[in-house]
């Protein structure tokens, strides 16, 4: 029983673990926050995909990760597109689902998917959208 007990003392732990740490593996410093901001406004679609996953996981701010997925996805990031496209088809967008958001949510996946991406290749096939 002993050892039963500290199994299951294992097995939540491991469980709890990438719950635990996406709050700290996304945690921008204020220097960090500040550099990639900077470079964001420049148009640097990696330092906007770093603020977009502070936002995200970190402060679990809905409507600022759309926007900055937004303006990945306008500089033709492909990841960013395919990601914007999943809040408006999988009912993640912070206003529920309606029908408006899955016409925006395929445009997005569909420019994804033609930039050879594969998520939102298999998303498409899976919804079958042509």
């Amino acid at each position: 029983m002993k050892y039963f007990i500290g199994f299951l003392g294992v097995v939540i732990t491991l469980l709890a673990l990438p719950r635990l740490s996406s709050k700290t593996e996304f945690f921008l410093t204020e220097m960090e926050y500040k550099q990639y901001k900077e470079n964001a406004i420049k148009g640097d679609t990696e330092s906007i995909d770093k603020l977009y996953l502070y936002y995200h996981y970190s402060l679990r701010d809905s409507n600022k990760s759309i926007e900055l997925l937004r303006e990945s996805a306008k500089l033709n990031d492909a990841q960013s597109q395919y990601r914007l496209s999943l809040y408006f088809l999988r009912d993640y967008y912070p206003y529920g689902i309606k029908e408006s958001f899955r016409g925006e949510g395929i445009y997005w996946l569909e420019k994804s998917a033609n930039q050879g991406y594969k998520e939102a290749i298999n998303e498409l096939k899976k919804r079958k959208i042509n």
